[in-house]
């Protein structure tokens, strides 16, 4: 018994999509890195230390670095932060930082306001005028008796978060120097600065309050709905986020950020052709954005348009050579269509951008047990494992590759794992069933076969492999059961149909 291959990779690939809503796979519209607050207090040089750190921790290996903004009351105190981040990056081989007399430059000529709080929208910008691939944005204000630190990381192609960090400074004696040497009058914030403070922090609902605020003071900011549209979506309230980026884009039709996320809303309501209009407008106003064609890639995918995604994929690593995900994604594009050793080399780039990448490896394992290499499989397989101890689908695949050569044992503690992490997990009782039945403990398989189908009831296969089971049980009645029932599913199912034939030639002997 084994599965299609065809529906066991889509399988795949819906569950890692619900997964991913914030992985480095990228086609989330707002913060997909891990958000942090650190709430103990330190001293202003101890925490950019700590920061620093965490930015090096977070941006891939020589990325090219911009630090671009650091809000606060206080003129010298921002330029304190960004200095000492600056120097702190410079002298870690991890990056490459760009000189501030190239921030001057372009703020000059392109008139940017990167003073006070800087929008997601104009970092991004400057990022791309710098030829940087992450940007650096922050604050330091005022919190009760202390201050409060912000730190973000942008990546400039994708648009995405990739982590930030608050935390709490006491006011120790160079931090109270800075402030007394040059105040100027703090900006008030305002209800969509709140708002975005709390986006920052996964508190959505909160930021949902602020933005709202916003717009009634201000219904025509365009921002705000934007805002509010990407918090719905976090919520996974789809169609209020597409009503908000449909507000946004009346009022500002040439920004094509609000396009972007209306299409991932539409992907994530399977309303792939939507998807693919957004995208594709968002291409036309921004024809540099690797992240749009991305996007419209997987929706190419997820409708088995393999050749446009692999074109948009394609088109996304030129932009950005630095773009595991579109290799990631452009691998599967290439195992849909049975071409095997491409998907393998994406994955291979994929892993070597970002070789803590759990979602490459198993990808490439899935590829090698294709290819019936079960030893490479079991490597990748286990290499996921390990970078993600979560990953039911890796479980789920080793589990495969041990039940292929037979090792039934391996296989069904694998499949168990799978179970233990998603107990939804349709296809890891389908497969463990499947180990069980080699071991011939029939009932256990039965066990499984039948939860598959409480989960799955229209599975034709699963009604299939039960019945298989019955028969080798010689239950002729059970068996025939089963496979009338997976005939009802699908008339043309001629395994269920032929053995449908026999299991009533022995019922009659």
């Amino acid at each position: 018994m084994r599965m299609d291959t065809v529906r066991n990779a889509l399988l795949f690939f819906s569950i890692v999509l619900l997964s991913l809503s914030g992985c480095t796979s990228q086609s989330v519209p707002v913060n997909s890195g891990a958000s942090a607050i650190d709430s103990h207090l330190e001293q202003l040089d101890s925490v950019i230390r700590e920061g620093s750190d965490y930015i090096i921790s977070k941006i891939p290996t020589r990325s090219k670095v911009g630090v671009i903004n650091m809000n606060s009351p206080s003129v010298n105190l921002s330029n304190y932060v960004i200095d000492n981040i600056v120097m702190l990056l410079v002298n870690n081989d991890n990056c490459l930082v760009i000189e501030r007399s190239e921030l001057d430059n372009i703020q000059k000529e392109q008139k940017y306001q990167l003073s006070g709080e800087v929008s997601d929208e104009t970092a991004v910008l400057v990022g791309k005028q710098l030829e940087t691939q992450m940007i650096i944005t922050g604050s330091i204000l005022p919190l009760g008796n202390n201050y409060s630190l912000r730190l973000k990381i942008t990546d400039v192609q994708t648009a995405q978060i990739i982590g930030t960090k608050i935390y709490t400074v006491r006011p120790d004696n160079i931090l109270l120097s800075l402030l007394s040497s040059s105040i100027t009058e703090p900006k008030k914030e305002t209800p969509l600065d709140h708002g975005k403070m709390f986006m920052e922090r996964g508190d959505f609902d909160t930021a949902i309050v602020n933005f709202t605020e916003a717009l009634q003071l201000d219904p025509n900011n365009a921002i705000a709905y934007n805002n509010r549209g990407k918090a719905y979506y976090e919520k996974k309230d789809y169609d209020r986020a597409i009503a908000d980026f449909t507000q946004a884009i009346k009022l500002d039709p040439n920004d094509a950020n609000y396009y972007k996320n209306r299409g991932d809303a539409y992907y994530e309501k399977k309303d792939y052709d939507r998807a693919i209009a957004d995208f594709t407008q968002a291409i036309k106003l921004d024809p540099n954005d690797a992240r749009a064609y991305d996007s419209r890639g997987r929706a190419y995918y997820m409708k088995e348009d393999y050749d446009r995604a692999i074109a948009d994929y394609t088109q996304a690593i030129k932009l950005y050579p630095n773009f595991a995900g579109a290799y990631n994604w452009r691998g599967w594009a290439y195992y849909m269509k049975e071409d095997y050793d491409r998907a393998i080399a994406d994955y291979t780039q994929a892993i070597k951008l970002d070789p803590n990448y759990a979602i490459a490896y198993s990808s490439r394992g899935v590829a090698y047990y294709e290819k019936r290499d079960y030893d490479r499989a079991f490597a990748d397989f286990t290499r996921a494992i390990k970078l993600d101890s979560n990953f039911a689908i890796a479980y789920n695949w080793r589990g495969k590759a041990y039940y292929q050569k037979e090792d039934y044992d391996r296989a069904i503690a694998d499949f168990t794992q799978a179970i233990k992490l998603d107990s939804n997990f349709a296809t890891a009782y389908n497969w463990r069933g499947s180990a069980y039945y080699g071991k011939k403990d029939y009932d256990r398989a039965i066990a499984d076969f039948t939860q598959q189908i409480k989960l799955d009831p229209n599975n034709a296969n699963a009604y299939n492999w039960r019945g298989d089971v019955y028969f080798s049980k010689n239950n002729w009645n059970s068996a025939i059961a089963d496979y009338e029932a997976a005939l009802r599913i699908d008339p043309n199912y001629a395994n269920a149909r032929q053995s449908l034939e026999n299991a009533r030639r022995e019922r009659g002997r």
